[in-house]
């Protein structure tokens, strides 16, 4: 048994926040009459009270349209991040099929707009996503999305003459 609380006029509440899981654990409650200075109870109460683990911290990448993308188009990267505990944070990279780029550092934002400025069909976008109180620079969980960027068709002309030559 751990002491939560010492001895209170206050019965209605009693807030606990635990650390960690246990499925063992027991809350329990004294009472005595206010003029009793024994550190006895005259009365108790006990509730088994399991405390589980949240959920892994997942994370899904949506893109607002589907590859392949000309050059110039603006693309917005969702991520849908469950399980572990909120609030959540979010990491941006693009790899350009050669190095990782960072595209935007810790932010609390799940949508990121991109607007690549070369083509390549190697592109893949990646989230790192974090429970908002880990200080580490680690992902909890991290998910990718391959997109292709296209160039723009090459312009073509063509030249007709309304006769024959040679006129």
């Amino acid at each position: 048994w751990t002491l939560a609380l010492d001895w209170s006029v206050n019965n209605s509440r009693f807030t606990w926040r635990p650390a960690t899981a246990n499925a063992a654990y027991v809350v329990g409650v004294w009472v005595r009459n206010a003029s009793t200075t024994t550190d006895a109870p005259g009365a108790s109460a006990e509730l088994p009270y399991a405390i589980t683990a949240p959920a892994a911290l997942r994370v899904g990448l949506t893109a607002s349209v589907q590859p392949p993308q000309m050059v110039g188009t603006a693309i917005t990267f969702t991520a849908a991040a469950t399980g572990g505990q909120g609030p959540y944070q979010y990491k941006w990279w693009v790899n350009n099929g050669a190095a990782w780029t960072l595209l935007q550092d810790w932010t609390t934002s799940s949508t990121f707009r991109w607007q690549p400025a070369t083509a390549s069909a190697a592109y893949v976008v990646g989230v790192w996503v974090r429970n908002g109180s880990t200080p580490t620079d680690a992902p909890g969980a991290s998910a990718e999305l391959p997109y292709a960027i296209t160039a723009p068709a090459a312009l073509q002309v063509g030249l007709t003459a309304s006769v024959q030559p040679p006129q």
